[in-house]
């Protein structure tokens, strides 16, 4: 008896492989019926959408790439100010406030040429306090 439910248990085994064989068989014509539906210019007007689409991506990636460029270059202008200002943050710290001291540079960088606003940048100081150290110390000069 147990050699008759095998040979039925095998028997289902096959039906049920041959059902699943006819339907993945259907399957696959329903699938190759849609592949063979789509025409050649139905494929040419998709394939012109995607160069469009690629010629766009490619104008938007060159302008943010610009834009990129541009942002960077104004950060590095930035960061070179910050420094400089840093640095004369830090002469001006470091050197105390010193009255006579400074009136003596802005004589030495009036002497070399130098116009106020480039001397006030450099210690420092308002364009006005400079102009005012030149006006009282005219003799020095």
């Amino acid at each position: 008896m147990s050699t008759n439910v095998i040979i039925f248990i095998l028997f289902i085994i096959q039906i049920l492989s041959l059902v699943a064989l006819v339907y993945y068989i259907l399957k696959f014509r329903l699938i190759e019926k849609r592949i063979i539906d789509v025409s050649y210019n139905d494929i040419q007007v998709i394939v012109e959408y995607l160069k469009d689409l690629l010629i766009e991506a490619e104008r938007v990636a060159e302008s943010l790439e610009l834009d990129i460029r541009k942002k960077e270059d104004m950060i590095a202008d930035l960061v070179s100010l910050l420094e400089l200002k840093l640095i004369r943050f830090e002469n001006a710290v470091s050197s105390s406030y010193d009255e006579n001291n400074v009136k003596k540079k802005v004589i030495n960088f009036y002497k070399e040429n130098r116009n106020p606003n480039d001397i006030a940048r450099e210690l420092g100081i308002s364009k006005s306090e400079v102009e005012l150290m030149l006006k009282f110390n005219k003799e020095k000069l």
